[in-house]
C-alpha cells in the first residue's frame, strides 16, 4: 500500500536547485515508488511564479511535470483557511506554513515532508506526521 505523502514546496525547490545532501534527500523522496504524492495550490504558488518570471524553463518544466503526475491536488478552500488559522493560533505556525499543513490534513495525507528545520513550529502540529529532511546546508 502506498504512503500518501504531501510534499512541501521546499522539497521541490531542493530537488531542482539544491546541492549535496539536501538535493539527494529531496530526489530520493520524489523517486520513491512506494509513495503517492499530494500537493496544494499553495505549493504551486510557491514554486512556479519565480522561475517563470526569470524564464528558467527547466525549473518550470520540472515543477509542472511533478504537478501533472501527483495523485491529488488540493484546491484552496475555506476549510483549509479556517484550519490554517486554528493551527497558527494553537502552534504558532507561520501563515504560509499553516496553509501547507492544513492542506495536508484536509487532503488526508499520511505525512507531510518538508526541508524545514525540526525546530520550525510546523513540527509541533499533532494532527499530521511532519517529517523533516533538513540538512545544515539546506
Amino acid at each position: 500500500m502506498s504512503i500518501l505523502t504531501f510534499i512541501d514546496s521546499c522539497v521541490l525547490i531542493n530537488a531542482v536547485q539544491g546541492v549535496g545532501e539536501a538535493n539527494r534527500k529531496a530526489l530520493e523522496i520524489l523517486d520513491d515508488e512506494d509513495r503517492k504524492f499530494i500537493v496544494s495550490d499553495f505549493v504551486l504558488l510557491e514554486v512556479i511564479p519565480k522561475p517563470t518570471f526569470n524564464k528558467i524553463q527547466d525549473q518550470v518544466s520540472f515543477y509542472q511535470s511533478f504537478f501533472n503526475d501527483v495523485s491529488t491536488s488540493i484546491e484552496i478552500s475555506t476549510a483549509i483557511t479556517t484550519l490554517a488559522i486554528q493551527l497558527s493560533s494553537e502552534y504558532d505556525v507561520a501563515p504560509m506554513d499553516s496553509l501547507i499543513v492544513s492542506s495536508a490534513i484536509v487532503g488526508r495525507a499520511d505525512e507531510l515532508i518538508t526541508m524545514e528545520k525540526p525546530t520550525n513550529p510546523m513540527h509541533r502540529v499533532k494532527e499530521i506526521k511532519v517529517i523533516s529532511l533538513y540538512t545544515p546546508t539546506s
